[in-house]
């Protein structure tokens, strides 16, 4: 038998804030960012704008910061390239620090237009 459930809002059991997550944890913000025509796609969340340092250096602001600046970032970016992070721009509670895509093959840096990550920790 199949069911369904629709609802507009899940509440805690007060009935005045948000449910708890027991041992869960969900990203606190992600985005899709192409850095060849420097936009922002439209399903982006918590984040308000990014920054194109230099071909191939991006970082991206949150909406709302994190608790700390020690949070972790997941990156990925176009397959091809080898990816890592913590640039120039240094992690902050508001930043996730430079992202960098560097062809290892061609030993260069590079835009692509398929860069995307999520952070995840505690919101401030």
């Amino acid at each position: 038998m199949t069911s369904v459930l629709n609802v507009d809002t899940i509440a805690d059991k007060a009935g005045s804030g948000p449910v708890a997550l027991t041992k869960q944890s969900v990203p606190k913000g992600h985005y899709s960012y192409n850095q060849t025509t420097n936009t922002l796609a439209t399903e982006t969340f918590n984040v308000s704008s990014a920054a194109d340092e230099a071909t191939g250096k991006h970082y991206v602001s949150y909406t709302n910061a994190m608790a700390q600046a020690n949070h972790p970032v997941t990156f990925l970016a176009d397959a091809s390239n080898f990816l890592f992070d913590e640039g120039e721009t240094a992690r902050t509670a508001s930043i996730t620090g430079t992202m960098l895509t560097f062809n290892a093959a061609h030993d260069t840096l590079l835009d692509v237009q398929f860069n995307g990550g999520a952070f995840h920790g505690d919101l401030a």
